[in-house]
């Protein structure tokens, strides 16, 4: 019979070993210390956020993890709890194992009073635990023609490219937080999380003093985030950047409420794309809608109007945006709009909207999608 428990520090090697044994049996080598110092490096090595599955004679058989972290949107915070580290050994595959582990988080995820769960993976596996795909990430690809002809004003002269320092880190910090999204991050953990999934941090200097950073990937071709101090500096940012790296096709990642970096990029790039940007579970309506419905309102009008929603399991909420406020209160009104939780989820933050059910014609045009997003290296 297979036993289920949180983990302590004691069985810390033997969860890195396992994920490390399991991930590389189903896709190329795996080393969880390298891909994911935040977690499972020397300075971090987070034991207890994991549940285990141990069969009876105390052999390891299952185990998931929950990075937990504060999210804030504009002036609201959000608790996030993401999923990560999902494995089961072939032997015990069939017998309820992952569904058990992922019912124990999301338990554990409710008592923790958390806001939103997240995850990546495969979809239809994990709507079997309540989660759909949802948010978005813009995607850039940007080429050495589009450098040569768009950006030939772009002042890039002084730009200075070097991997990030501990001393870097809290110009870097107060960078990133002045963003509309952030908070996730501390000056303990800011390079780790930088070059989680084997990404490297860089810092853009000019004349000396730090003006934004990038992760990005080891062939330098692709940018998961990129944060500068002012506006005007995105675009010589990246056109020093594929002219100090050689680089001869760029993929930036953008979130969908970076308003002022996605124009920049739109304006220039040679093609974008929209994909989903991870799974999502609310578990707490009241707190994330108005986060993100606020978010959304600070760089795109939303529409006067009034909504009810009904959500199965979690009750019925009232959302109403009238001129600048906006509120989202439970309710015990009738539901003018009665879905269950993937339903929601897909109403509220699927991009792709032919998937959203036909009920949602009668909410507000301009509310939804809500720009739902987990920066890259947040992400586990």
């Amino acid at each position: 019979m297979i036993q289920y428990r949180l983990a302590n520090d004691k069985d810390m090697d033997r969860i890195i070993d396992f994920i490390n044994m399991v991930f590389s049996m189903l896709r190329v080598p795996h080393n969880f210390e390298t891909m994911l110092p935040k977690v499972y490096g020397k300075d971090a090595r987070l034991a207890d956020i994991h549940v285990i599955a141990e069969e009876e004679d105390g052999r390891l058989c299952g185990c998931l993890g929950m990075y937990e972290f504060p999210l804030r949107i504009g002036d609201a915070t959000l608790r996030v709890g993401y999923l990560g580290s999902m494995a089961v050994h072939p032997r015990v595959r069939g017998q309820g194992t992952m569904g058990t582990l992922m019912q124990k988080q999301i338990e554990r995820g409710v008592e923790r009073g958390l806001d939103l769960m997240v995850l990546g993976g495969q979809r239809q596996r994990y709507q079997y635990s309540g989660f759909e795909t949802g948010g978005a990430t813009y995607l850039y690809s940007i080429s050495r023609a589009n450098v040569r002809h768009a950006l030939v004003r772009a002042q890039d002269e002084g730009m200075v490219f070097a991997p990030m320092t501990q001393e870097d880190v809290p110009a870097a910090l107060a960078i990133y937080n002045r963003q509309m999204v952030a908070g996730a991050r501390r000056q303990d953990n800011f390079i780790a999380t930088l070059v989680s999934y084997h990404k490297r941090a860089w810092s853009v200097k000019r004349d000396g003093v730090l003006i934004g950073y990038f992760s990005a990937a080891v062939d330098h071709a692709q940018i998961g985030e990129l944060v500068m101090a002012e506006d005007d500096m995105v675009l010589p940012a990246i056109k020093a950047w594929m002219n100090a790296k050689d680089v001869r096709l760029l993929h930036v990642a953008a979130a969908p409420h970076d308003a002022t970096l996605n124009r920049l990029l739109a304006l220039i790039c040679e093609s974008c794309s929209i994909t989903p940007n991870c799974m999502i579970r609310v578990l707490k309506p009241e707190n994330v809608l108005p986060a993100y419905m606020k978010l959304k309102g600070s760089y795109e009008p939303l529409e006067n109007g009034e909504l009810i929603l009904g959500w199965e399991g979690l009750g019925a909420y009232r959302l109403c945006v009238e001129e600048s406020s906006i509120t989202v209160e439970k309710t015990d009104k009738e539901p003018e709009i009665q879905l269950s939780g993937i339903e929601m989820h897909r109403l509220l933050f699927g991009h792709n909207r032919f998937g959203v059910p036909q009920a949602g014609s009668i909410a507000p045009r301009s509310w939804f999608p809500l720009p739902l997003h987990i920066a890259e290296p947040d992400s586990f």
